[in-house]
């Protein structure tokens, strides 16, 4: 099933257009998109959720996604892994006001995933005292238990310990072919098992 579709779209900052005519329709599933560093993996997620604006082309969005040109409902989940907005609060507050958002949340997903994580001794601390890969576990958390139509995932594996890598594996197969929700995930590399998978490549 389609859910959104990139129309000759391209992209860039000022006088460097780093996206140029990029053309793809996303379905169900799991798809991937691959790139080095200033290709614009990232840039396509936020415009995805409008959170920049296509400097030519056009997305056009399923209507499960409920969204206009102006803005996207909470049937899209994406939390930029860097961002700061969270800092001074603690991972358990965190899900709290994310799940606000989300009516299909699934707390108890949620909680299990902390356990597999290894997250539960640090779930009373502000995110500022947590160490990169940690925050990546909180935010890959919410990613899964918030059910959302189309979820967004930028470097899931960075920062992470190999025991971690390995759930977050296991948790994208089992996205692979799901009939009603897409997964589009940015990374530098797919990992060998799915070697199959939908890719959007942007180039080395």
């Amino acid at each position: 099933m389609s859910i959104l579709e990139f129309k000759q779209l391209s992209f860039g900052f000022d006088s460097n257009t780093f996206i140029k005519d990029l053309s793809f329709e996303l379905n169900t599933g799991l798809t991937w998109i691959l790139g080095g560093d200033g290709k614009g993996k990232t840039s396509v997620l936020k415009l995805i959720t409008n959170e920049l604006k296509p400097q030519n082309g056009k997305i056009n969005y399923h209507s499960t996604l409920k969204c206009t040109d102006n803005s996207c409902d909470k049937e899209i989940f994406w939390i930029n892994p860097n961002q700061i907005q969270f800092e001074n609060n603690t991972a358990l507050e965190v899900w709290a006001e994310i799940k606000k958002s989300y009516p299909r949340w699934n707390q108890e997903l949620c909680l299990e995933l902390a356990q597999a994580f290894s997250l539960n001794p640090h779930l009373f601390k502000p995110l500022y005292m947590l160490s990169a890969g940690s925050k990546r576990k909180v935010w890959l958390c919410a990613a899964f238990a918030a059910s959302a139509t189309l979820t967004l995932i930028d470097e899931p594996f960075a920062a992470l310990d190999l025991a971690s890598q390995q759930i977050v594996l296991e948790l994208l197969e089992d996205c692979m072919h799901h009939p009603t929700k897409a997964y589009l995930v940015a990374d530098y590399l797919i990992p060998d098992q799915f070697a199959t998978s939908k890719v959007i490549n942007l180039g080395d």
